[in-house]
């Protein structure tokens, strides 16, 4: 009943004095955003993917409890996130984007070659590390580029994170023998 009664304030895209027609053509004219879609869907994928098996795998080859690495994992991109803003005014969005895009990529090649906890957890550090500024970096990267896209462009790049569980991570899992790597770890 208070919110009835309540005044919200306009949208920044509102507030820029763009319209519903410039914000849609903002996107649809704009062949690059839909890249940026696709390498949404990619950087959710190197987030999400290997929380869904670094759990059981490092539980098997490693011989510890792999939640432990994805709770320390979490913890450590929260405490990264929070002080992100040294990381952005050192570096462009882009360069961001792209030392990340690197570390992620050694710790999950890092991850794939683990046979102790120790090195599990230095493994976990660096693509830890290197995911944590993936995903807030790619819709401030999108959110410069396409000013007018507003809420609807925010709305678009969280909408293809979401399909990249559908769409993506199966590809992935057949690619990269994921699954294979699972059912063997898991004595299967």
């Amino acid at each position: 009943m208070l919110t009835l009664k309540a005044v919200f304030p306009v949208t920044e895209r509102v507030a820029a004095g763009v319209s519903h027609r410039d914000m849609y053509m903002e996107i649809l004219r704009s062949p690059g955003f839909w890249i940026w879609f696709v390498c949404m869907m990619l950087t959710a994928t190197s987030e999400l993917a290997p929380g869904q098996w670094v759990d059981l795998t490092l539980s098997n080859v490693v011989g510890m409890p792999g939640i432990l690495v994805l709770i320390y994992v979490s913890a450590l991109m929260f405490v990264m996130r929070h002080f992100a803003g040294a990381f952005a005014e050192r570096l462009s969005a882009v360069g961001l984007l792209w030392f990340s895009s690197l570390l992620a990529a050694v710790g999950l090649y890092m991850l794939s070659m683990v046979s102790s906890p120790m090195g599990a957890f230095v493994a976990a550090s660096v693509w830890g590390m290197g995911a944590c500024f993936m995903y807030p970096t790619m819709l401030a990267c999108v959110a410069e580029r396409y000013p007018k896209g507003g809420a609807f462009l925010m709305g678009l790049m969280g909408f293809a994170a979401g399909m990249a569980v559908q769409f993506v991570l199966p590809i992935f899992g057949l690619i990269w023998l994921f699954d294979k790597r699972q059912k063997q770890s898991a004595g299967g």
